[in-house]
């Protein structure tokens, strides 16, 4: 139980402090009190998205919210994407071993595969190994 708000929250430390997982676009000093009206609930919804303009959330879609964002799922690719979620968790868990080892990074990059890799972006690869381990 949680809320995923399109919109900001005036509550947002409170919240947290309470463990009440929720998830905001964006924090306001701004109170909603007569302001916002309940119209439903327990119904699919529309809000505006990042990777795309809208995104459908779904009875029984599975959400998943942290700190950098929220990821919803639809109920029917539930398990595939928490099977392969948790296949590149693996992956990255070993790269970052690799990593802390002290392993050049573009051996690691190459090994794991993650990232697509070009002979002639070394220079971009190094910068983004910089930001990675950092």
């Amino acid at each position: 139980m949680g809320a995923l708000v399109d919109g900001g929250t005036r509550v947002s430390g409170m919240l947290f402090e309470i463990k009440y997982p929720v998830s905001i676009r964006y924090r306001s000093p701004v109170g909603t009190y007569g302001r916002v009206i309940m119209l439903d609930y327990q119904t699919p919804i529309i809000i505006s998205g990042e990777l795309t303009e809208t995104v459908a959330i779904n009875l029984g879609d599975f959400i998943f919210g942290d700190p950098d964002g929220v990821l919803v799922v639809p109920r029917v690719l539930t398990l595939k994407v928490l099977e392969v979620g948790e296949r590149i968790l693996e992956t990255e868990n070993k790269a970052r071993k690799e990593f802390q080892a002290g392993v050049d990074p573009i051996k690691v990059f190459k090994k794991y595969r993650r990232f697509k890799y070009h002979q002639n972006q070394d220079q971009h690869l190094n910068n983004l190994c910089e930001l990675y381990i950092t």
